[in-house]
């Protein structure tokens, strides 16, 4: 669990700003590690069936985020297939936290 911890570590802290990880098959035993590792590093992580998506959230990203939070009624926003599928899903996350409808068209 430690040298999990440590390699995860070293790994996720080489993320560059809006990069993303995914990790498969993670024993749910040390996704209890990968929790307290992005929790350390500040990353965002999203679960989805056996994979596990890491990411460092950086400035363009955080814009769409500030975008998302200042949302009114009737406001929408559009994100076409132009963005990598890791930043769509995160898109995603954000909007339904916040209580934002999302919809694929």
């Amino acid at each position: 669990s430690e040298d999990l911890k440590q390699c995860l570590t070293e790994d996720l802290n080489s993320l560059g700003d809006d990069e993303f990880r995914e990790l498969r098959n993670i024993r749910r035993n040390d996704r209890k590690v990968v929790e307290e590792v992005c929790r350390l590093l500040d990353l965002w992580l999203n679960f989805e069936g056996d994979k596990m998506t890491i990411g460092k959230v950086g400035p363009n990203l955080s814009i769409i985020k500030e975008r998302i939070e200042a949302m009114k009624p009737g406001d929408y926003m559009v994100f076409d297939m132009s963005y990598p599928a890791d930043h769509l899903q995160y898109i995603r996350s954000v909007a339904e936290a916040l209580g934002r409808q999302v919809v694929d068209t």
